[in-house]
Order: structure tokens, then sequence, then C-alpha cells
């Protein structure tokens, strides 16, 4: 039976704030194993009235539990440009995916870690530990990288904020996206907000 392969894995900033040793504010979770139907059915047995479907068109269902406590839900998902800034994308929902190819699509290593909370176990699939504890930002995947320039910003902010290094390799590659003009793809808000 499917389901019985289903896995809901904390992923992303959650994960780095926890391993930083802070107190992680954002819950992601990534549920691999059930069709987008399925969860939504799911997720509306387990918290009924409160589940906002606006992002679904993204893959992302917003649970509000409470005025302080607040998550998304995801399946893995792959992305394709389609389109000019950060928001032209198609989104293409894919249950099967492995951990390995769900963390591929995330910006830097240590936003690709996931984390099975139930069994104390964290996937580490492109050296984010490691970068974590180095202090070091570095791009998980140069192609998928490439497809939002809003992660350049994000780049800047997260050295800024938390300290750390941009790996050479990272900072060749979006110095390469400036040149190319890619920033100029995104609306000053997205800028200003990041």
């Amino acid at each position: 039976h499917p389901e019985l392969q289903s896995q809901a894995l904390m992923v992303g900033g959650f994960v780095r704030d926890a391993l930083l040793g802070g107190h992680p504010k954002d819950a992601d979770i990534e549920v691999l194993g059930l069709s987008p139907e399925r969860l939504v059915e799911l997720l509306e047995q387990m918290f009924p009235g409160k589940v906002d479907k606006v992002g679904q068109q993204f893959g992302i269902l917003k649970i509000k539990v409470n005025d302080r406590v607040e998550f998304d839900v995801s399946i893995p998902r792959s992305e394709s440009k389609s389109g000019i800034g950060h928001k032209g994308f198609e989104v293409h929902s894919d249950p099967t995916m492995s951990i390995y190819e769900a963390a591929r699509r995330r910006d830097f290593t240590w936003n690709s870690l996931a984390a099975d909370i139930m069994k104390g176990k964290v996937f580490d699939s492109y050296g984010g530990v490691q970068d974590l504890k180095d202090k070091v930002l570095r791009v998980t995947d140069p192609e998928r990288f490439q497809d939002d320039p809003l992660r350049i910003m994000r780049a800047v902010q997260f050295a800024a904020r938390l300290d750390f290094t941009i790996e050479p390799q990272s900072l060749k590659l979006m110095q390469e996206m400036v040149a190319k003009g890619d920033l100029n793809e995104l609306p000053p808000e997205r800028i200003t907000a990041e």
C-alpha cells in the first residue's frame, strides 16, 4: 500500500536553525509517498477548517493551527523555468521523488537538509551539515540555482545575517548571473523584501 511508504520530513530553514542551536520559527514539512489529492484529504481530516490551499498551485498547503503555530506542507516537486522573474516557473509535484532529488532544487546546501524527527535522523544529501559547521554558504545545484535570481539576494541576506562566507564557486556563479542581467527580472519590491 503506497501510504505505508509515506514519510513526513522537516525541511529547509527549520532544520538549519535547529542545527545552529536556534529556535526555528518556520516549519516546512515535505511529504513523500502520497498523492497531492490524498495529502489534502488527510490534512483536512487532521486539521478541519485550517488548511489554506492558496499555494496549492505551487504544491504548498498552509496549516494555521492557531495564532502562534503555522506550517507549510508540500510534496516533493520539480520546477522548470517557463518565464522571467522569480514567479516564471512550472511546478510539478512528484510524490515518488527521492529525498536526494527533492533536496536538489533547494538553494543552499544547508537548506537542502531534511530531518525525520520521529527517527532522529538528518538527511544530508549535499554536505549541508559540514557547511553549517564551517559557516559556508554553498549553492546546492548550480543549474537549479539559476532558475530563480532572487536566490542571489537570499545569499547576500544569509551571508550577512549568519556571518557566513560565500564559497568561491558559488560566488562566481552569482556574479555571472548578475553580469547577465538576471537581477533585472526581479520586481523592486521582491528585492527590498529579501
